[in-house]
């Protein structure tokens, strides 16, 4: 048995650092294969695919959904995890940065042969 996920829906959104979130959301969903055998499995390859920690990953965030993992991480324009350096900047307000949401929707995945007789 695995868990399997082909799915992912991103949310970004502009964060200023001194009055939060500006309302400026991007929303967009892509194709990306994950498969596992446990949770921590799962979360480990969500932490290297959006370059967050683990601790920034949570399972069934709004508490309505059991097979929803989520993932929160701050980007730069690029698309990319923000530096050390981004982050100081952004705290400036020299730059922004964007506060991404990534919601991973799984199923339980098991394989058994085909039998065509």
């Amino acid at each position: 048995m695995t868990y399997e996920c082909n799915y992912v829906h991103k949310l970004s959104e502009v964060d200023n650092y001194e009055n939060g979130c500006t309302g400026e959301i991007s929303d967009c969903g892509y194709s990306y294969s994950i498969k596992g055998e446990t949770l921590d499995d799962l979360m480990g390859t969500i932490a290297d695919h959006v370059s967050c920690l683990k601790a920034n990953i949570l399972v069934n965030p709004c508490g309505d959904n059991p097979a929803r993992i989520d993932a929160q991480v701050m980007e730069n324009g690029e698309g990319f995890a923000a530096s050390t350096r981004e982050i100081a900047l952004w705290r400036e307000g020299k730059i922004k940065l964007w506060v991404c949401d990534y919601s991973f929707y799984f199923e339980t995945v098991r394989r058994i042969p085909a039998n065509f007789i």
